[in-house]
């Protein structure tokens, strides 16, 4: 598997906080819960690096993916949108690509909890995981997501 489009036909993804894009970019995510009392988590997600798919396989090693299950899939006129868990249950994910296509991007997040729904936009998608947090994310830049 040296592609996103053989991992994904594998229904697999690096067990890493990153966005995997279909030109075998990484883009390495930041991701931070913080609990307050009672009130839900708040979440702070930021772009920390640059890689490949290739050096991410490589120091992951094969035990390093994690498979994909989908919990909640969508599309429009243009656009489909699929979200889901790994089967710890902690981490989710959630992947955009064109009708008929295969994804853009998956983004992958490990203690996110599970996406569960999600709705596309003009440019972008909005996915919630099972805590109620709402992620924004344009589809021309992923990375830029906002987790308020």
């Amino acid at each position: 598997m040296n592609t996103l489009n053989d991992l994904w036909k594998a229904r697999k993804t690096p067990d890493a906080n990153a966005i995997i894009h279909s030109s075998q970019a990484v883009t390495v995510m930041s991701s931070e819960q913080f609990t307050l009392d009672e009130a839900p988590p708040i979440v702070i997600i930021e772009p920390i690096a640059d890689s490949t798919l290739a050096s991410l396989l490589h120091y992951r090693g094969p035990d390093g993916l994690a498979p994909l299950t989908t919990l909640f899939t969508t599309k429009n006129g243009e656009r489909w949108l699929e979200c889901g868990e790994s089967s710890d249950g902690r981490a989710g994910w959630f992947a955009v690509g064109r009708l008929e296509h295969p994804p853009d991007w998956v983004a992958f997040f490990q203690a996110s909890n599970p996406f569960i729904h999600g709705t596309l936009h003009e440019e972008g998608a909005a996915v919630e995981n099972s805590h109620g947090q709402r992620w924004h994310v344009p589809f021309a830049s992923p990375a830029q997501l906002a987790a308020p």
